[in-house]
């Protein structure tokens, strides 16, 4: 068999590249992960009662990315149908409507323990489906990459690393999970805990459903996890949730120190800064988004794809601000 050479094997990649930004992980992830039923495509947010405050004809908006190359992407602020909004291929209709039936029937209660909990539990189980996710890309890619000779396979290299990486980090994920299952079976919700906010707006600007990690502070052996709910529940109210294990409360609220001491807009801002630094599942109003400078797309894009690969915690703009 002739080797190929040095364009072949760019170009092989190149086109493997843009059909792998298709793949999709698809399971029910449910607590006993034994459920063979096929996956839908369920919301981390709301659609009836969230999403519906800030589509406009249909759609929200949020960060799209396209590959220009093998090796690049761009990002930028497009439209997506409300119904593809938020959604991932981690639970089937069954699981979905069982597990989350108190929170999709009634209105949501920030004084009700079991509504806190299951908002948080549906942010982990997206968070656990996008490392899953990108775990079987990674994979995958990596063994291309040795198909085609670029890496050898039985030493170890940047992309074995970087497969290696993100399969620790779905697993490490996946027991974080564990952790929620069990409060879920026992009932115990009293060990969360919970950071509520309740803000007037004008308009509904922006909703959120994220399990984000700060690598700095470790806990049980493991990085800090922390669920961010941002949920426009009328078109001028939305809640503001974080969420967190009881025993990770002192590194928690460390991290949202500037948050919890602050208020009003400056408050705003920073956890405007924090859903941008950290949170990748976010949607926003279409309408809200149009009302914006082109100055202030461009600081905002360009501060989120710079944030996608190292978090940047000293920037500071007043056009970061998301509400």
């Amino acid at each position: 068999m002739n080797k190929l050479n040095e364009e072949e094997i760019k170009n092989k990649m190149s086109n493997f590249y843009f059909k792998f930004d298709t793949i999709k992980f698809n399971k029910c992830l449910e607590p006993s992960m034994t459920c063979k039923n096929t996956a839908i495509k369920a919301h981390s947010v709301q659609n009836s009662k969230i999403l519906e405050n800030l589509v406009d004809n249909g759609h929200v908006c949020t960060f799209t990315h396209k590959l220009v190359q093998s090796s690049s992407f761009e990002i930028e602020l497009g439209f997506l149908g409300r119904n593809e909004a938020t959604t991932f291929t981690g639970l089937c209709s069954t699981h979905d409507n069982e597990l989350f039936s108190a929170i999709d029937k009634d209105r949501i209660d920030l004084k009700n323990d079991e509504h806190l909990f299951l908002l948080a539990y549906r942010t982990i189980y997206k968070g656990l489906h996008a490392t899953m996710d990108a775990a079987l890309k990674i994979q995958i890619a990596y063994l291309q990459r040795i198909d085609l000779g670029i890496d050898p396979g039985d030493k170890q290299t940047i992309a074995s690393e970087l497969a290696t990486s993100k399969i620790m980090n779905s697993r490490q994920t996946w027991l974080y999970k564990t952790q929620f299952d069990n409060i879920l079976l026992n009932r115990n919700y009293d060990l969360l805990c919970h950071d509520t906010f309740i803000i007037n707006l004008k308009e509904p600007t922006i909703a959120v459903s994220s399990l984000f990690t700060i690598d700095k502070f470790i806990v049980d052996n493991d990085i800090l996890r922390i669920a961010l709910n941002v949920l426009p529940v009328s078109k001028t109210k939305t809640y503001i949730i974080f969420s967190y294990l009881k025993q990770h409360a002192t590194a928690a609220q460390a991290v949202l120190d500037k948050i919890l001491n602050s208020t009003d807009s400056y408050q705003l801002y920073e956890i405007s800064r924090l859903i941008l630094n950290h949170c990748e599942n976010l949607v926003l109003s279409p309408t809200y988004v149009k009302s914006w400078s082109n100055s202030k797309k461009d600081t905002i894009t360009k501060f989120f794809k710079d944030t996608i690969l190292e978090k940047n915690y000293d920037f500071h703009a007043p056009d970061l601000f998301l509400f």
